[in-house]
């Protein structure tokens, strides 16, 4: 990967983008409450996921920084949404006497993800298959995607229980 340049991505660069990316985020962490408004929980979820999941695959065909900042935005526009969404879907779709221990999983897996994540990227990226880490990223999102789409559970009955 190389950067307008030609040379390649430093920690400068590197920099550069989640710069980006935290910019993305912040201006769109305002109009969260408008977008599941406007689409529900369940469609903003679904959204999330699959700007999560196109930014990582258009990450994994990038080749120089207009293609990284393509992916960048996609992905942070995606990462802007998804834990909200799907933290609120989980509140409203589990019984009020396992809200607690089903955020606690929740945030388990998460942060096993976050862990686990950098590493398989790490040793993915240090063995020479800088496509497929990307790609990797981009099928859990997708088909988390698809899972949220699937969901039949109307949210509005389950937050009753």
């Amino acid at each position: 990967l190389t950067t307008h340049a030609g040379r390649h991505y430093g920690p400068g660069d590197i920099g550069e983008v989640f710069t980006w990316s935290g910019v993305i985020g912040v201006l769109l962490q305002g109009g969260v409450g408008r977008a599941v408004k406007a689409l529900g929980e369940r469609r903003f979820a679904a959204a999330s996921l699959a700007f999560l999941g196109a930014g990582f695959f258009a990450l994994s065909f990038a080749h120089g920084t207009r293609g990284v900042l393509v992916a960048a935005t996609l992905t942070a526009i995606g990462n802007a949404g998804v834990r909200p969404a799907l933290t609120s879907l989980l509140t409203q779709l589990a019984g009020r006497d396992e809200q607690g221990r089903v955020l606690g999983v929740n945030q388990s897996l998460t942060s096993l993800a976050q862990g686990c994540g950098p590493l398989l990227a790490g040793w993915l990226i240090d063995r020479g298959f800088t496509q497929g880490w990307a790609l990797t990223a981009s099928v859990p999102a997708l088909l988390a995607m698809v899972g949220v789409l699937a969901l039949r559970v109307d949210v509005e009955d389950a937050s009753a229980r």
